[in-house]
């Protein structure tokens, strides 16, 4: 695993930034706003609002599953040449 340390991060982003802004005028490599925000520890936790609301989560392989059969039934998911139906 590799880490660049946040403050390398933080002052390439802001030179991508400028570069983008003012010579390349296209979105930059690293957006500032990106590199703050993951500069930030963030954890999520649903057991208060399962517990609260008696909710279980189905597996995610049939939530998945199901989505992916969705949009092919949709028309939003083209199956490549040669690729077989899932089994599920």
């Amino acid at each position: 695993e590799r880490r660049v340390p946040y403050i390398l991060a933080l002052g390439f982003s802001a030179a991508s930034e400028l570069v983008a802004d003012w010579i390349t005028r296209r979105p930059p490599a690293a957006p500032l706003s990106g590199v703050r925000l993951a500069g930030v520890p963030v954890t999520f936790d649903n057991s208060e609002t399962r517990r609260r609301l008696g909710w279980t989560p189905r597996p995610l392989e049939d939530t998945l599953g199901d989505a992916v059969d969705d949009y092919r039934a949709r028309g939003l998911l083209d199956q490549p040449d040669g690729a077989r139906e899932p089994t599920h």
